[in-house]
């Protein structure tokens, strides 16, 4: 995942022709659609796919010259998201310069002029609330994979680490219940956790020009609710025989859910996969937080299932503490 949006005035394009003699001018559609590039004219195509591989530059351009219309062959990272952005964006100026040029041909030699509104008769509107750019996009992922990291983590380890030196064990022997110990190394790092939150939000806010202060109040209400749920569903997995088995079961339910949120439609997956999917709390806080920072709507239905799995993450974790030290 990309965090920062692409400088494209330091973005360098290498441009390469096999006669040595192509260079950009004002009225080439190329330079008049990507002027806000940085180009470099280079001798070598094989260098320049070079130097794109180790990701040195963003494009490598080959202009053949030689025949008509000109020819580019653009190579790019496809393994690289800001690169596959910047391929999208030329594919799509591509058409338009095409369907300029086309128009001003039969124009200019033929007379004949094209009704536009037949191009224009598919027409997209955004339903968010704020323009949307690859860092907006991404950054309700950032806030849950940052928190769940920190939170689930931290608590796992806490928790294996007392059950391996037997001092969950020795509980039975203290004069403290097993709810209070539970709280007492949940509650600092829901703290810790909220801290976190309230960072990320004023970096997001500062830096990606994220607007959430409409549904301020509704946000902390979702960020505390989330916060609690992995924080308990941290202490369930901290109940495992060793900390390699919470720091494994951690990773999973972080990863899946960002990986299947980042590149399908929930909806749009299976019935059994969709349920496993919103077991792991970064599935339902994401789609609040993406519907309530960009749409203005509170999801009620994710909003519950967090509390619902808070709930129940809690008291089966307790549920077990008990049974083990009985």
């Amino acid at each position: 995942m990309s965090a920062m949006k692409t400088d494209k005035s330091n973005c360098e394009i290498l441009i390469y022709s096999p006669t040595g003699e192509y260079k950009l001018n004002q009225d080439d559609p190329f330079n008049k659609n990507f002027s806000n590039f940085k180009f470099t004219y280079i001798d070598s195509l094989e260098e320049g796919i070079k130097r794109v591989k180790l990701g040195e530059c963003c494009l490598c351009v080959n202009i053949d010259t030689s025949v008509e219309p000109t020819k580019y062959t653009i190579y790019y990272d496809h393994s690289n998201t800001a690169s596959i952005g910047i391929r999208a964006a030329f594919d799509n100026k591509k058409g338009y310069v095409a369907y300029a040029e086309v128009t001003k041909l039969l124009e200019d030699e033929y007379g004949i002029k094209i009704n536009e509104e037949y191009f224009n008769s598919i027409e997209f509107e955004p339903i968010n609330n704020q323009y949307m750019t690859g860092d907006k996009i991404e950054f309700p992922l950032i806030i849950s994979a940052a928190i769940s990291v920190i939170v689930m983590f931290g608590i796992a380890y806490s928790l294996a680490r007392d059950n391996e030196t037997k001092v969950s064990r020795n509980l039975s022997f203290m004069p403290i219940n097993k709810a209070t110990y539970l709280l007492s190394k949940i509650i600092p790092f829901v703290l810790l956790g909220m801290i976190e939150a309230i960072v990320v939000c004023s970096v997001g806010g500062a830096i990606f020009d994220v607007n959430y202060f409409n549904n301020f109040g509704f946000l902390i209400l979702a960020v505390f609710v989330f916060v609690v749920t992995v924080a308990s569903m941290g202490a369930l997995f901290g109940l495992l025989k060793s900390q390699i088995s919470s720091v494994f079961f951690d990773v999973l339910v972080i990863l899946v859910p960002l990986f299947a949120l980042s590149n399908v439609f929930i909806s749009s997956l299976s019935s059994f996969v969709q349920i496993l999917l919103y077991l792991m709390p970064i599935t339902p806080f994401v789609i609040l937080n993406n519907s309530l920072i960009y749409s203005g709507i509170f999801n009620v239905n994710c909003f519950l299932i967090l509390v619902v799995e808070g709930i129940v993450y809690y008291i089966l974790t307790l549920c077990i503490l008990k049974r083990k030290n009985a």
